[in-house]
């Protein structure tokens, strides 16, 4: 009898153990195979972090070419910190999934899908042109004189400034004569000046020197040499704390996902080239768009097939998540109603970083009637493309291959739409 108990006994401790390590293992992270995963690592260009710009709405008001009563609203320096975020993506797969029509019926639908993840790596660039007073870096900026009528040079604030700093290169216009700062050598992309490269994960900041290269390929390069050491991030009032530190290195992702093809327009006519091949004649081509949705069904679904122990974000969901320094979320965009013929498609990815550009119309933009602000003003965000290729005909099944890249294109690029 004392032996059945302990067989029990030892069969029941047997299961419990098992049961234990098998719930361990559906609480941890599937652990992917080397390659699954394509990253595209965060790229911040230093330029990105300033742009001289006019303020239309104040330059407007002058009363013609000669007033210069606002020439402070031109060309002024904006500046701020560029984050970029870790992107990192599965191939795109297709699954099949069934929906509610409008007659109460379900239609079955092929649903394209990228699993992603995000992940904030916690470096920043900031301009730190004005920081480099410490290092006496020659941030000087050269200075245009603007002769109006004659001058007998008797006044003293006619002399051609040049080499003055930052601080102390606006004089104000006298007798027809006026100092005007055209450019600083950190906007012209040609000269040497100074960037923060900031660290929120670690809580330090470097200032570095950034000079031009030498060109390669035709392509102007451009070279970082540190200025000092790392030091601790702080402000006037002393060394920012550790909830301070990561406060300033939070940020929110709002993604939006956009597949775009290139479909052609007509009938393919072919002739024949001087090498002896036939080839399709220039022929007209439209892009056709189709944006992430999130759809409950299929993202369910989805998530249970990938890995049912990760908790995956969509592009509803994401903008009210706080990104820490260092910490990953996850996430799934879905695309249906996809034509079937695509072989060569886009996907362009925006809200992994807060770099933009813009510009200003000069009608539109310069008018003083304007009663609404930025009117005229076109926002370019910077944004990631990733090019892939589908080989095989309009039959996609949940085995169909994506690949990542397409013959002649770079796989991925950073653009400004």
């Amino acid at each position: 009898m004392m032996t059945i108990f302990r067989n029990r006994l030892f069969l029941l401790t047997a299961l419990a153990v098992l049961l234990g390590v098998l719930n361990l293992n559906a609480q941890q992270p599937r652990q992917l195979a080397p390659g699954v995963m394509t990253t595209i690592r965060p790229f911040i260009n230093y330029s990105e972090t300033f742009q001289w710009s006019d303020i239309p709405e104040i330059a407007a008001e002058a009363q013609g070419e000669d007033d210069h009563s606002f020439d402070w609203a031109k060309n002024v320096y904006f500046t701020k910190e560029v984050w970029c975020l870790q992107f990192s993506f599965k191939p795109i797969r297709f699954i099949p999934v069934d929906f509610p029509n409008d007659e109460g019926k379900m239609d079955r639908k092929m649903v394209w899908y990228m699993v992603y993840s995000v992940k904030n790596t916690g470096q920043f660039v900031g301009s730190g042109v004005s920081s480099a007073k410490e290092y006496e870096v020659d941030n000087t900026v050269n200075v245009m004189l603007r002769q109006e009528g004659e001058y007998d040079g008797s006044d003293e604030h006619a002399e051609i400034i040049s080499g003055q700093k930052l601080n102390e290169v606006y004089k104000p216009g006298y007798r027809g004569v006026e100092a005007v700062a055209r450019e600083q050598k950190s906007n012209n992309l040609d000269g040497i000046y100074v960037i923060d490269d900031i660290d929120y994960l670690n809580g330090t900041s470097q200032l570095m020197q950034v000079s031009e290269g030498e060109p390669r390929d035709g392509v102007k390069t451009y070279e970082l040499q540190p200025l000092g050491e790392a030091k601790p991030l702080r402000t006037e009032e002393g060394p920012l704390s550790e909830e301070e530190i990561k406060e300033r290195g939070t940020v929110r992702f709002s993604p939006r996902f956009i597949m775009a093809v290139q479909n052609l327009i007509g009938e393919i006519d072919y002739e024949k080239a001087e090498n002896g091949f036939y080839g399709a004649k220039q022929t007209k081509r439209s892009e056709k768009t189709w944006e992430d949705q999130y759809l409950p069904l299929a993202f369910a679904q989805i998530a249970a097939f990938e890995d049912p122990s990760l908790t995956y974000q969509n592009s509803i969901s994401f903008p009210t998540i706080e990104i820490a320094p260092g910490e990953t979320y996850w996430g799934i965009a879905t695309w249906t109603d996809i034509d079937p013929r695509v072989n060569n498609f886009t996907i362009y990815i925006s809200g992994l970083t807060n770099a933009l550009r813009w510009y200003d119309d000069d009608q539109q933009a310069y008018n003083k009637e304007n009663q609404v602000p930025l009117t005229g003003r076109k926002v370019m965000r910077k944004t990631l493309k990733l090019n892939f290729f589908r080989p095989g005909d309009t039959n996609i099944t949940p085995e169909s291959k994506v690949y990542f890249g397409v013959p002649g294109q770079k796989a991925s690029d950073w653009v400004y739409l």
